[in-house]
């Protein structure tokens, strides 16, 4: 990226991106980390994401254990086990060496109150987004609404934050009043989808920009470059039906077997299976791991069709030029699905498991499709360099 507009005197000051933290678990949340990283680096700024350890409260930790029980309830199947710090790293081995080795970040909360402080002092803007960062349950509101920063002379930002439904999910009224002062605080809000320009108008009184998720920002060339310099091997294929279903059920499962069919075509994951018993993972830890981010990525690039109820299986498919279904997934936010293929004009793609006609719409007219994330790319980058070239903070 070319950066020679930028004055030099900004070069090397300080952006903190704030996201959906530790990262490591999530491909799709990992894939948008590095793109914004990569993007506000590409202009000229030295850059790190926040990474530091979730820390809930015991009300918390108690709530979760009660959805989970109930989702087992409804979906009547049972979820993967929670795992301990020490299998969780195991599990996430590959993907965390992404993160070490492929971007740069901070420990904030890890620090004491007065490193933190100093390192606030330091950072020219603070950059919240994309995911879903402003979802209650998901994240912590106020901190992503950059609590810890009152006081301190930085610009405030987000960037394709997401709320991850078209309704504010897990606010209590005073939630909404605490939301919304912090909110009014920020010198420009940016969101993922056009539902949130609704939600912060509505409930926090500020206006907001619609912008496309970061990994749209960087281009194809730029995943493929990941995959080519891949410190790990990465199993290239020859075509066939790539399953990125992040929630496995009989219904999605009839649609993979029923494209399988009309399409001819063997279909393939890369996910690893559950664990159901830590007995079963501490027998072979390796076959719980996760693959590399770069096979993840490799996945999209050979295969002849995508089936995916993931929000950036959806965006990559797209990023690569892959005819693809959506399954929508209601637990996980239809706005997201919405508002992305709306942006494309490829909506016709969005189907729900349980009623799936069958047919399948006609492929996508990539080069109008191509037209349209260019220019979400465009004003996408416009908003950055005009916002972080802001000289208040000099």
């Amino acid at each position: 990226m070319n950066t020679a507009s930028f004055p030099p005197d900004h070069r090397g000051k300080e952006v903190l991106i704030s996201t959906l933290y530790p990262l490591g678990g999530n491909y799709g949340g990992l894939a948008q980390a590095y793109a914004l990283q990569e993007v506000i680096r590409g202009l000229g700024f030295s850059v790190r994401t926040i990474d530091s350890a979730g820390k809930f409260s015991s009300g918390r930790v108690a709530a979760r254990k009660i959805r989970r029980l109930l989702r087992e309830r409804i979906t009547r199947q049972q979820l993967p086990l929670e795992l301990d710090e020490t299998r969780t790293a195991s599990v996430q081995e590959s993907t965390r060496r992404f993160v070490r080795e492929r971007m740069r970040t901070i420990d904030l909360f890890g620090l004491s109150r007065a490193r933190r402080d100093v390192t606030l002092q330091q950072t020219h803007a603070i950059v919240v987004g994309s995911d879903q960062v402003w979802r209650g349950g998901y994240a912590d509101v106020r901190q992503q609404l950059l609590d810890y920063a009152v006081g301190h002379d930085l610009i405030r930002m987000s960037y394709a934050a997401s709320f991850g439904a078209d309704h504010l999910v897990r606010y209590s009224p005073r939630l909404i009043a605490q939301s919304a002062r912090l909110a009014r605080a920020f010198d420009a809000i940016s969101v993922r989808e056009d539902t949130g320009v609704d939600l912060c108008a509505r409930h926090w009184g500020v206006q907001a920009d619609h912008h496309v998720d970061p990994t749209l920002l960087l281009k194809v060339e730029d995943y493929r470059s990941l995959i080519e310099t891949s410190p790990e091997p990465v199993t290239r294929r020859s075509g066939g039906i790539f399953v990125y279903v992040l929630d496995r059920s009989e219904s999605a499962n009839a649609v993979v077997h029923d494209l399988e069919r009309s399409l001819g075509l063997e279909s393939f994951d890369i996910l690893p299976p559950p664990a159901r018993s830590l007995t079963s993972f501490d027998r072979q830890p390796g076959r719980f791991r996760m693959k590399p981010v770069e096979a993840w990525l490799a996945a999209f690039a050979d295969a002849d069709y995508v089936v995916t109820d993931s929000f950036h299986g959806t965006v990559f498919s797209i990023i690569f030029n892959k005819p693809f279904i959506a399954l929508g997934n209601r637990s996980r936010g239809l706005a997201r699905f919405r508002s992305l293929l709306a942006s494309v004009g490829l909506e016709e793609r969005l189907f729900d498991s349980e009623s799936f006609p069958g047919t399948l719409p006609p492929d996508p007219d990539w080069s109008r499709v191509n037209e349209r994330v260019a220019a979400g790319r465009e004003l996408g980058l416009h908003y950055l360099m005009r916002l972080l070239n802001d000289r208040r903070c000099s």
